[in-house]
């Protein structure tokens, strides 16, 4: 079945600035590999890709052995992907392809980028046209089977936050109301906030 594939205007400005990111999304994370990876890499001979065979490890969901500091061990001393380099980025697991897009599809595709890459939420929150989405093509996937459908509730509160006549307090109670959402105190926000992981400790205050 082919589906509509929609992104938001600002999609098409992102590329991964690989060794000029300043937290990599190859360091720190357990990088798990889908299965038709996991046959591509099983059929790699010689050269880098025994290297690649060799750094995959099946105990529970197949991943890649992180080196030390959980670095992935495919990436080199310049924050370049030694994968890309010797095989091309069709040898990419997908996680690595995707990150940090992200994929709902109720009746239609919609793709989007999330805000955990420094230059995914760069791009984002420089964007004015952040509310427009536009046609990209067509994909070939199923509906998910989700009733769910919130594309109508974020356009009324993309209308709400984008009415300048009244400030970003006012905006969030509105959405508030509008939605019965129970925000909580801030102190809890701050509370929930402070318990998160931190992947770097120089960030700790």
């Amino acid at each position: 079945n082919n589906m509509k594939l929609y992104a938001p205007k600002y999609y098409k400005e992102f590329r991964c600035i690989a060794d000029k990111c300043e937290h990599s999304c190859c360091i720190g994370w357990e990088i798990d590999i889908d299965e038709e990876t996991l046959k591509k890499y099983r059929r790699l001979k010689g050269g880098y890709g025994a290297v690649v065979r060799n750094s995959v490890s099946t105990v529970g969901t197949p991943h890649f052995k992180l080196g030390a500091g959980d670095r992935c061990p495919h990436l080199d001393a310049h924050g370049l992907c030694k994968i890309i380099l010797s095989l091309g980025e069709d040898h990419l697991c997908a996680i690595c392809r995707e990150h940090p897009r992200f994929y709902n599809y109720p009746d239609a595709v919609e793709v989007g980028l999330g805000m955990s890459c420094g230059e995914a939420a760069r791009i984002i929150l420089s964007s004015p046209d952040y509310a427009e989405m536009e046609e990209l093509g067509e994909v070939g996937i199923e509906a998910d089977g989700v009733t769910f459908d919130g594309r109508a509730a974020r356009g009324e509160i993309y209308a709400i936050l984008a009415e300048h006549a009244q400030d970003y307090g006012t905006a969030l109670s509105e959405i508030y109301r509008r939605y019965s959402i129970d925000a909580g105190e801030d102190d809890a926000w701050l509370d929930r906030l402070g318990a998160l992981e931190y992947l770097n400790a120089e960030h700790q205050p």
